[in-house]
């Protein structure tokens, strides 16, 4: 079953539609150039999400970003660079 709000002008035409799973920022870590992890705790069930923030000039110098893995305990990320180098990023993430 749906649970949110619908509204609707006199036509019947929905106005409003909130019943959607909306998204939920959980936390954000900086990579410092290298691989790294971090205990997090997001709520069962539901689907996770990360964005990777750039936080230096990548096409210019060879940077590289880091492959991440979340669950819903643990993110993580690491840098697989044959050529290029690591580039410093802010990895958000959280739930929906």
């Amino acid at each position: 079953m749906t649970v949110g709000l619908i509204t609707r002008d006199k036509d019947g035409s929905v106005t409003t539609d909130m019943t959607k799973s909306l998204s939920q920022a959980d936390g954000v870590v900086r990579t410092n150039r290298a691989g790294g992890s971090k205990a997090i705790s997001l709520p069962p069930g539901r689907n996770y999400f990360y964005i990777i923030a750039v936080l230096e000039d990548s096409q210019r110098t060879g940077g590289k970003r880091p492959g991440v893995t979340l669950t819903q305990n643990l993110i993580s990320w690491n840098y697989s660079v044959p050529s290029g180098f690591p580039i410093d990023c802010e990895i958000y993430y959280g739930y929906y």
